[in-house]
């Protein structure tokens, strides 16, 4: 029975770091010049999608937005023992928790269908950084 407990635990652990993508592997897999539907077969459908547009550009780009937790070394060991003994403590679910914390919306810019662009999203209520549009019905940027 508790060598079944013990499988059960470390079961959840794995499955509980599954639940946010990670940023750097992710969106290392993509390429400039991919299509959407090549993304879409990569990372999945995004969260949302939205037009945005950057001060120096005249155009704007179709945004995907996918929630990604960032690359993070562990600052000490005891973080990870502490992650570690939480984790089993819970069956996992503070792990789940501790992902969905920490993931930060990443953009995936596209300009006529092709990818150009995916890194960490902006915050467009900032001054001088960008603005969202209206997306056509098409799902394009007018």
């Amino acid at each position: 029975m508790r060598r079944a407990l013990n499988i059960l635990v470390v079961a959840a652990l794995v499955l509980a770091t599954g639940c946010a993508m990670r940023a750097e592997t992710e969106l290392k897999k993509l390429k400039v010049g991919m299509t959407q539907a090549e993304v879409e077969k990569v990372l999945g459908k995004p969260v949302s999608t939205k037009c945005v547009r950057f001060p120096a550009y005249q155009r704007d780009y179709l945004v995907w937005e996918y929630m990604m937790v960032p690359e993070r070394k562990l600052v000490c060991p005891s973080e990870g023992a502490a992650r570690i003994l939480s984790g089993v403590a819970t069956l996992g679910l503070s792990e789940i928790a501790w992902t969905h914390a920490q993931a930060k919306p990443h953009w995936v810019y596209f300009l006529d269908g092709i990818m150009v662009y995916a890194g960490l999203g902006f915050d467009c209520s900032q001054p001088n950084t960008c603005t969202i549009h209206e997306q056509g019905s098409d799902l394009s940027c007018r």
